[in-house]
């Protein structure tokens, strides 16, 4: 069995978000072999993503064939909990994946209408482009990953329920109401906050989160971004998951029309 072998360093986001190894190395894969059931299965092809004694649930794994090039992919959950580092095994053969931590809050995008920001129209889900771009006073719902912790999380490997909502948590280190989520709409000329309806884990889905969000009336015209913060007041003390002092956390600048 040969060595793995892994591209760059990946960003691994918290626990209950989605990961993607790109790796060489792996035998006996051909093709794409897709996770499916609940949970998800935690061995694909003999392929294992560990987190010490926990393993991630896997939603692919692809043997990737361009030019003169050939790697394999590995797309997985974050299990919830996890708190050792991750490691592939395949058989006799493990090897730690080398990463850094990944900044918090990434949306999703898409380059197939015309927008990089994958959003949707609430009243019917259609997609937001640029031909089609979102309307004052209007609902708009955009997906991402890696947001954080959220109140009654499902296990991992199981799709948040369609029967009640999964929101963000507030709480950090046992402190109540320590995180402030805000949403802003930033043009070339002004800055918006932006009325948030929900946050939290999208149903149906493994860990995708779910931004629900209302467009200012009137709506400034465009280019305009948009992008998230939360924000955390962690008083004199020290704490060693947030302070002290304030801590704030941002997304990127994402474009939402033109």
């Amino acid at each position: 069995m040969g060595k793995f072998g892994f591209f760059d360093v990946p960003k691994l986001p918290a626990p209950g978000s989605l990961a993607t190894v790109y790796c060489t190395g792996l035998e006996g894969i051909e093709g794409l072999l897709e996770g499916s059931g609940v949970p998800l299965p935690t061995s694909l092809g003999g392929v294992r993503v560990t987190f010490g004694a926990v393993d991630a649930p896997l939603l692919a794994v692809k043997d990737v064939r361009a030019g003169s090039s050939a790697y394999q992919q590995i797309n997985f959950q974050v299990p919830y909990g996890a708190t050792a580092d991750p490691r592939i095994v395949q058989g006799a053969q493990s090897a730690a994946v080398p990463y850094t931590p990944d900044p918090w809050g990434e949306f999703f995008h898409t380059f197939t209408f015309g927008s990089n920001l994958l959003a949707q129209h609430a009243v019917d889900y259609r997609p937001v482009t640029f031909a089609d771009p979102p309307q004052a006073g209007e609902w708009i719902i955009v997906y991402g990953t890696n947001f954080g912790d959220v109140e009654g999380p499902p296990q991992s490997g199981v799709p948040a329920p369609a029967d009640r909502l999964v929101p963000f948590t507030t709480r950090l280190a046992g402190r109540d109401g320590l995180w402030n989520f805000r949403l802003r709409l930033d043009t070339v000329i002004s800055e918006i906050p932006l009325e948030i309806g929900f946050v939290g884990l999208a149903p149906g889905n493994v860990g995708v989160y779910q931004l629900n969000f209302r467009m200012p009336d009137p709506l400034p015209p465009g280019p305009a971004w948009i992008y998230m913060q939360r924000i955390a007041n962690c008083g004199d003390r020290f704490n060693s998951l947030c302070g002290p002092g304030l801590r704030m956390d941002f997304t990127r600048w994402e474009l939402l029309y033109q």
